[in-house]
């Protein structure tokens, strides 16, 4: 609940039904916010043109014309002016459409206290959002595109409205999710990231949305599912084309209801989370093919952003390689990693079919491996043939073949653990070389190392390889 401030905030709520604004001006006033009222669209642009407020709410049915007129004029003339609509459309197209049209949020008729509380929280919060963004925050890089996906994920940080982003496997989705969060009012709230391909699906319901004690063989307590963990933020759902159609009913209720239900319970409980998604899939596609559900695909896709592949902004590539380089530097305790000109260009000259998360992979097996004072053009290139007979092969398979392109690391004097640095060092190239030569698809590079997907998912997190 907001304290009433000494400074009262003023709010435009517009609507042709008296009793509403009555119940709505009523319950602002409990939280020091005063209401100005208007009841139709001309009435309400008077109002926004002489008046200052902190947040407007309005009807989509006005006597002379649409809540939309309203929510399009605010975009135009008061962009910073958070606006939510009231519907009485139980499907919720209507509020979709109000949030692609601007508005950052939407309630259903009959109106819920605790709903309404919600919805005037974020939006008081979003009107006091003033701190300057981070560039930290932002993803890296000075192309058109980058500039471009930065300055749209700004804009829908200020708002509640689902985001579907989409693009090819390693491009960035995940950072442009985080982008979004970190640069909206729920930056100190949890980020949740999902993976939805990677939950077994009889585990799904219970992690989403958690499971009272008993409810199911194993249940020995009561846990809280990743909505809950996410309580304030936002969740990520990565590879969102993923989910069972089964669970896919269920996710479309959540986005609609805003309420979850845990496992072996009768209850459901309001939940304030803003919900992202990611596919590399084309939605449009698997709705064709009746493997998505149409109805989901409208829900999670109210807003999309399409992002890049990295081979369509290569001017960025030095600038990301500098960026990596520090991270990794600064993870492994070291002052600076530094790289020649020349390898630079040969990294700016390659395909990159996995994208952003391949260049970031290809310099952590460079940083790892390297002799010299710093990377060189031999340490970036990855051979398609062995360059020492006597070099140890990775297997073959589905006709792809791969080998250790430098020679060993030399013994250094790390006391009781070099054998254990230097077989760690050996095992991270194996595991890097092995998700490049196979495109980043974890089954072939799991069977190309002869080991299962559990082993090869354990050394991806043990040596924090991006996936």
């Amino acid at each position: 609940m907001i304290a009433p401030s000494t400074d009262p905030m003023h709010a435009l709520i517009i609507d042709d039904d008296t009793l509403i604004l009555d119940v709505i001006e009523e319950f602002l006033g409990q939280l020091g916010i005063i209401a100005a009222r208007a009841l139709d669209v001309h009435s309400a642009k008077s109002s926004l043109d002489h008046l200052n407020f902190d947040l407007c709410i309005t009807d989509l049915g006005l006597p002379d014309g649409s809540g939309f007129e309203v929510v399009h004029y605010i975009a135009a003339n008061f962009p910073h002016l958070p606006v939510a609509v009231v519907t009485a459309d139980t499907s919720t197209e209507s509020a979709v459409a109000a949030m692609q049209a601007g508005a950052f949020d939407y309630l259903t008729k009959p109106l819920e206290r605790d709903r309404l509380a919600l919805l005037v929280t974020n939006a008081i919060n979003l009107s006091a959002n003033t701190v300057p963004v981070d560039q930290e925050t932002l993803l890296v890089g000075q192309s058109p595109a980058i500039k471009a996906i930065n300055a749209m994920a700004q804009r829908l940080a200020q708002t509640n409205a689902p985001v579907l982003i989409t693009g090819e496997s390693g491009s960035g989705k995940e950072l442009v999710a985080r982008t979004i969060h970190q640069c909206s009012p729920r930056r100190d709230a949890p980020f949740i990231a999902v993976n939805c391909g990677a939950i077994p699906e009889n585990l799904m319901e219970s992690e989403f949305f958690g499971h009272e004690k008993g409810s199911f063989t194993g249940a020995d307590r009561r846990k809280p599912g990743l909505f809950v963990a996410a309580e304030g933020g936002t969740i990520f759902l990565d590879e969102i084309a993923d989910l069972p159609l089964a669970m896919q009913v269920k996710m479309l209720r959540i986005l609609q209801e805003r309420a979850i239900r845990p496992v072996g319970s009768t209850n459901e409980s309001p939940i304030d989370v803003r919900v992202l998604s990611a596919s590399h899939k084309n939605l449009n596609t698997e709705v064709s093919l009746g493997r998505f559900r149409e109805d989901l695909y409208y829900r999670v896709n109210v807003i999309s952003i399409a992002m890049p592949s990295l081979k369509e902004h290569l001017e960025d590539i030095p600038q990301l390689t500098k960026t990596f380089l520090q991270k990794i530097a600064s993870r492994d305790g070291k002052a600076f990693i530094d790289i020649s000109e020349t390898a630079l260009a040969q990294l700016s000259k390659e395909s990159w079919p996995g994208n952003v998360r391949e260049l970031n992979n290809r310099l952590e097996r460079a940083a790892a491996l390297y002799q010299g004072h710093r990377i060189e053009i031999n340490d970036v290139i990855t051979p398609s043939t062995p360059t020492h007979d006597s070099q140890p092969q990775l297997s073959s398979i589905e006709g792809v073949t791969t080998a250790l392109p430098v020679a060993l690391p030399a013994l250094q004097p790390y006391g009781k653990d070099s054998l254990d640095t230097v077989l760690a060092e050996v095992e991270k190239f194996y595991v890097l070389q092995a998700m490049e030569t196979c495109k980043y698809n974890k089954n072939k590079a799991s069977k190309l190392l002869g080991i299962n997907n559990r082993s090869l998912r354990y050394r991806l997190q043990k040596f924090d390889i991006d996936y």
